[in-house]
């Protein structure tokens, strides 16, 4: 069963375990750098339901600008990968945590940097669409059939930064 829809906002959901530092992190990164046309959320595997992003992960956003508050982890649904457009699991191993759940869902679920490899690849065609929305859609059915473009890597996965040094905290913010 495929729910997301071909019209209006297109629809991100970010996921992690907890739901408190990477997938949040990058929820509201994509959410500030896509748009108002574009919906940005997030959910863990194994979330720390009702909790507010790390703190150090909040400073990190704070420092760029981006607003922290407002946060709340929530749990990963079937629903919420049923109506996402595009599903970005930080792991591969949150991934196969998504595509075991709605295993329809593999064309629109891509780790961070496995998408970032496939649509930063020259060989990556251009993106048709007049709008933030289509041009995002028509990524997504680009990236599906690309999945082989692009330097290999063996490790797909965005360090976790909870609880390490902060030098594995910066690891999901860098440039």
């Amino acid at each position: 069963m495929f729910v997301s829809s071909s019209i209006g906002a297109f629809r991100i959901l970010t996921v992690c375990t907890a739901n408190i530092c990477r997938s949040p992190a990058a929820e509201r990164l994509l959410a500030d750098a896509l748009g108002a046309e574009v919906r940005v959320s997030s959910a863990g595997t194994h979330a720390l339901v009702g909790e507010p992003i790390d703190h150090s992960m909040a400073l990190r956003l704070r420092r760029r600008g981006i607003r922290d508050e407002g946060f709340s982890a929530r749990q990963l649904r079937t629903l919420h990968t049923l109506r996402a457009d595009l599903v970005v699991p930080l792991t591969t191993w949150h991934r196969a945590n998504v595509l075991t759940r709605v295993s329809s869902a593999r064309n629109k679920t891509f780790t961070l940097l496995e998408l970032a490899r496939i649509v930063g690849a020259p060989e990556f065609p251009d993106v048709p669409g007049d709008t933030v929305p289509k041009r995002l859609r028509a990524m997504v059915r680009l990236a599906a059939r690309n999945r082989a473009i692009g330097e290999y890597v063996s490790d797909d996965d965005v360090p976790d930064p909870y609880g390490p040094g902060p030098e594995t905290a910066e690891a999901p913010l860098s440039s």
